[in-house]
């Protein structure tokens, strides 16, 4: 990967909320289940840190590992005083794709990554998500998706927003997926079941929980 999201690192939740208010933080929390107890969590491309305080908030006791391959976004993770104090957090400057954990995890989250890459790229990081994944471990995605068409308005609103988000990343931070259709895959061929699925309209947002077959 080379993405070059240390270009934006200092401004991005301003631009997320400018863009969005915080519809799009509210997406990423809805999966998260305060009743189950993970051992071991992944959380893939985290950006500057936000999910990563409510998520140790969630799960105290859990051994959480953080993945971001900028060094900006990691540098204002480690800013944050609710993780920077917690013992059982791993943060990792690394590539996701020669990323090699030496554990399996019970929770995977990728919030907004996998609609960053092209569709080839895509059935790598969710076939590796598979390897590292427990037996009986979640994976919660949560990424922009097509706008429904039953609302022509609302359709032609959001199509509109993701074409400006979309060319916006991919000249500043050098993204590589063409289009929002690049994130679709057949999960079950890939070895998923999903478990649960929330369509948000505005914006477009797909929040989905897969567990192995």
């Amino acid at each position: 990967m080379k993405f070059k999201f240390d270009t934006i690192a200092k401004y991005y939740n301003f631009l997320e909320i400018l863009a969005f208010g915080k519809i799009l933080y509210g997406t990423r929390l809805y999966s998260l289940n305060r009743t189950s107890n993970p051992n071991n969590i992944l959380l893939v491309g985290e950006g500057t840190g936000c999910f990563s305080k409510y998520l140790v908030k969630c799960y105290p006791e859990s051994s959480i590992t953080i993945l971001d391959s900028s060094n900006r976004m990691i540098k204002i993770i480690q800013g944050h005083n609710e993780i920077s104090k917690v013992q059982n957090i791993t943060i990792s400057q690394q590539d996701y794709f020669k990323y090699t954990p030496a554990i399996k995890y019970d929770l995977i989250c990728t919030n907004f990554f996998l609609d960053c890459f092209k569709s080839s790229d895509v059935l790598k990081i969710v076939g590796k998500i598979k390897l590292m994944l427990n037996e009986t471990g979640v994976w919660n995605d949560v990424d922009f998706t097509m706008p429904h068409r039953k609302n022509l308005l609302n359709h032609n609103y959001n199509k509109l927003i993701l074409e400006v988000l979309y060319n916006f990343f991919r000249l500043i931070c050098k993204i590589e997926s063409v289009s929002i259709d690049d994130v679709d895959f057949d999960y079950q061929k890939l070895g998923f079941i999903l478990d649960r699925e929330m369509v948000y309209q505005f914006p477009s947002v797909r929040v989905r929980k897969y567990k192995l077959m």
